[in-house]
């Protein structure tokens, strides 16, 4: 499990688990008698632990309540598709994860055992706050914006080949709630955002830091794309004259062909 849960944001995360338990409090008055005698024991289960559903901060309680958790989410994390689905239960925009299948855990074993941590690449925590603005101006004040970027992992396999991974993230099982520190905004305010979006300072004045409240959990699903990302390295690196002057430019080419071929000591050059 990660720790990374100190950066800054708009949302303050609480860890909660209501959202899908709200789903069995429905299936335990479900007319099929499977379906209803398994969301009882999951309910079950989880009554003498409130704080799975009212949510919580503190990252050591993930450790304590571990085999309660893993009975909330065993629909989640189906044990037929463990070994294939690569997946996790984490918190939005942060590396905290608590529970994953077991072919992530097997990558993550073969990049460097339990104690490698996957970072997301390339999201600075202007980035990351800004991110996260945006999800809150579409589904607590409405203001639709479609502004998405793709997110990856880079992790090498046992060979040290560096494999990429995209996350969709599933926000199911997530509630935004506002705090006292919340602000209402309007059309003009979103303009003036949308005008100088890179603009942290006004992105801060207009949700302040810790002014909503994120509660729940995310399913990140995560798909192998490290050809498709390979090929668009290869092209955009033989293409732009800036790379080709990088004095890194022909050890980072080597890397994208090993990724390509999945080969880790390839040795690849070019004639111009």
């Amino acid at each position: 499990m990660n720790n990374n849960y100190t950066k800054e944001l708009p949302l303050v995360q609480l860890i909660s688990f209501n959202k899908l338990l709200e789903h069995y409090d429905r299936m335990a008055q479900s007319d099929n008698f499977f379906l209803a005698k398994k969301a009882k024991h999951i309910l079950k289960a989880q009554a003498p632990y409130p704080e799975l559903r009212d949510g919580f901060t503190e990252i050591d309680l993930l450790q304590k309540y571990q085999e309660i958790i893993h009975i909330i989410l065993q629909d989640v994390f189906s044990e037929i598709l463990t070994t294939n689905e690569i997946k996790t239960a984490s918190l939005p925009y942060n590396d905290v994860i608590f529970n994953s299948s077991e072919r992530f855990k097997k990558i993550l074993k073969q990049a460097g055992g339990e104690g490698f941590n996957p970072k997301m690449r390339n999201l600075p925590d202007d980035q990351m706050y800004i991110m996260a603005c945006t999800v809150i101006l579409n589904f607590y004040y409405g203001f639709h914006l479609d502004f998405r970027r793709p997110f990856f992992y880079d992790i090498p396999d046992a060979k040290g080949v560096m494999r990429h991974y995209r996350i969709l993230y599933n926000a199911d099982f997530m509630e935004i709630l506002p705090t006292d520190a919340s602000k209402e905004l309007t059309q003009n305010d979103v303009d003036e955002l949308l005008d100088d979006f890179d603009n942290i300072d006004l992105w801060k004045e207009k949700i302040p830091p810790n002014s909503f409240i994120s509660k729940g959990f995310v399913v990140s699903n995560m798909f192998d794309v490290t050809a498709e990302h390979s090929i668009s390295e290869i092209k955009s690196s033989l293409i732009a004259s800036d790379k080709r002057g990088s004095e890194n430019f022909m050890s980072d080419l080597q890397d994208t062909f090993r990724s390509f071929f999945n080969v880790p000591d390839i040795i690849a050059g070019f004639v111009v």
